[in-house]
């Protein structure tokens, strides 16, 4: 296990621990395959981002690796939450922000007639 914590580095550890801190600003609970992506945006390779549980499960005193359930998939955590967090987002009774974008082309669909009717 040392070995392995010897060979994270520094800038290494740094993406790890700024990976996990976007999925609390997020509010969403990083679970190892959201974790492995966000690490692969980052510039990790598919074979790094498969070790990350390793090296996460290796920094005992600032990660927490929760196995998975028949449920949920692992899931990594800091043991100490940032003082803003509040908790993980679950979803229910939420309308999802629609970009600039998205709401303009959404209303020239509706100002052309083109509404879906509702029976």
């Amino acid at each position: 296990t040392r070995q392995l914590e010897a060979s994270i580095g520094c800038a290494r550890a740094l993406t790890m621990r700024e990976v996990i801190d976007s999925f609390y600003k997020d509010c969403i609970e990083p679970s190892l395959p959201e974790v492995q992506q966000r690490l692969r945006l980052r510039g990790w390779t598919f074979v790094e981002s498969q070790q990350a549980v390793l090296l996460y499960a290796c920094q005992k005193s600032l990660y927490q690796v929760c196995k998975p359930t028949c449920r949920k998939p692992v899931v990594i955590l800091l043991k100490e939450p940032p003082n803003s967090f509040s908790g993980w987002f679950d979803g229910i009774g939420v309308v999802p922000q629609a970009s600039a974008q998205m709401e303009f082309g959404l209303k020239s669909l509706l100002a052309a007639g083109f509404a879906p009717r509702l029976s």
